[in-house]
């Protein structure tokens, strides 16, 4: 689970300036594939072998808070047995573990 103050903003100019360089008709794959803000946390689960789904939640108020409440809640409710909670930016991420200790 993860959220950013940012989502995808830079990867989504990034794309649209390939796109409309094309001729407004074809933008590379490989650049489409970063518009989606979960992407950062696709990525990071098949580095380190983590299975399960992947959601990517925002909150403009306190991002970080809201991300740490909802993940509790999860592994509360059992929807999930652990979360990693990550918080990215474009230089940097904080991951915390989520985790129910009974």
């Amino acid at each position: 689970m993860g959220t950013s103050p940012d989502g995808a903003l830079v990867s989504n100019l990034t794309y649209f300036k390939d796109y409309v360089e094309a001729g407004r008709k074809l933008g590379r794959g490989n650049l489409f594939i970063y518009t989606l803000p979960s992407s950062p946390l696709a990525e990071s689960a098949i580095h380190f072998g983590l299975q399960g789904p992947i959601l990517y939640i925002r909150n403009l108020e306190k991002p970080q808070d809201y991300l740490l409440t909802q993940a509790e809640l999860m592994v509360q409710n059992k929807s999930a047995q652990a979360i990693l909670a990550t918080s990215f930016g474009i230089n940097e991420a904080v991951c915390e573990c989520v985790h129910n200790l009974t």
